[in-house]
């Protein structure tokens, strides 16, 4: 009787555990949901007539849906998104996800070899393709990643909406083009 007893309170004691890690394990996936979808980008003030390459992205970010997003500044990621030592570059600004299992990325690069950073722009595109490729959500957003050029600037934008980054950059130099020499 006393080995029956044993028994029944160890099956006892086993259920009610595993009960409690069934309804902590989903209030943890929900607790990663919820913050998930309330992270997004907080609108942040830019000048009209600010067309440095951070103006530009944050422009882009403040017309879009992006995530949280925080700058790079670390030189070993920034190397991995190309060699910023090249082409000439005289103004830089990127922009990455705050977490890195969501893809939106803003980047813009001022230089004098156009077409060798629009190259290498293209070549990250790829890159998070390939990176992005078994994520069904993310590889979305890495096929319809655009790469554009205007004047001395390039521009790569990853997100659910690039398209309406893309038309504030565009509407923010044609504003300003009497400063510039884009058309």
């Amino acid at each position: 009787m006393r080995k029956a007893l044993t028994v029944l309170f160890a099956v006892i004691f086993a259920a009610t555990l595993c009960g409690c890690a069934n309804d902590v394990s989903s209030s943890v996936q929900q607790a990663e949901s919820s913050s998930r979808s309330s992270t997004k980008w907080t609108v942040t003030e830019v000048a009209d007539d600010d067309i440095s390459c951070e103006g530009l992205v944050l422009t882009a970010l403040n017309a879009g849906s992006f995530p949280e997003m925080v700058k790079a500044t670390d030189s070993t990621l920034l190397d991995t998104i190309m060699d910023f030592s090249k082409y000439g570059i005289t103004d830089y600004c990127v922009y990455q996800q705050a977490i890195s299992v969501e893809l939106s990325e803003v980047i813009a690069v001022r230089a004098v070899d156009t077409d060798g950073v629009y190259d290498a722009l293209q070549s990250r595109k790829e890159s998070l393709i390939k990176q992005f490729g078994t994520y069904p959500e993310q590889a979305k957003n890495a096929e319809q990643t655009v790469v554009f050029k205007k004047g001395d600037l390039c521009f790569l934008i990853a997100s659910e909406e690039p398209d309406k980054a893309e038309k504030a950059i565009s509407d923010k130099i044609k504003a300003n083009s009497d400063v510039l020499s884009i058309s």
